[in-house]
């Protein structure tokens, strides 16, 4: 029993090995032949490491390349479209909680059934609606775009959260002076 078990441990063990090497081993590729200099990368047998590592590659992509740009944009995309993803999500998943309206079941079913809509479907009307707008190829379409497809999951989403927090928690700050 006890050889059994060790067995079993020992066979675990070397499997999580092969697998954490597998997972791992791109990664660390791909931080080696950054350091790499160009007249190396191609020479046979391969080294695992690099004879002079080097910044050269660093500095090419930084200097002579457009990706700084590329990487701001994203960031301006990616920062604005979460906030304002927020604000709207937010907002409703607090109504979508604590008030009682009608149509209150329909807009999470709509909520739900956006969710299960392939974005492909999407593409040619937006794709007319931006050039109508004049925003193709702007930042503001992307935006847009991301902003308008995450609001649903993330009202369901704050929903579940605020339905979660317990409204006597709301009533005693509202003795406490604090409004809804």
């Amino acid at each position: 029993m006890i050889k059994k078990t060790l067995l079993n441990r020992i066979i675990n063990v070397l499997g999580l090995g092969a697998f954490f090497v597998f997972v791992t081993f791109p990664l660390y590729w791909m931080v080696v032949t950054s350091f790499t200099p160009e007249r190396e990368l191609f020479i046979w047998p391969l080294r695992y490491f690099p004879v002079a590592p080097t910044l050269e590659n660093y500095v090419v992509t930084l200097l002579r390349t457009d990706i700084p740009r590329y990487f701001a944009n994203s960031l301006t995309v990616a920062s604005l479209a979460s906030a304002s993803t927020l604000l709207v999500a937010v907002l409703g998943g607090y109504a979508l909680a604590r008030y009682q309206f009608r149509g209150k079941q329909v807009t999470l079913l709509i909520f739900l059934a956006t969710q299960m809509m392939p974005i492909v479907v999407l593409i040619v009307p937006l794709f007319i609606t931006f050039r109508t707008l004049g925003l193709l190829n702007t930042l503001y379409s992307l935006m847009i775009v991301y902003t308008v497809f995450n609001i649903p999951f993330c009202t369901m989403m704050m929903q579940g959260f605020f339905a979660g927090v317990p409204v006597e928690l709301e009533e005693a700050a509202m003795v406490d002076g604090c409004n809804r």
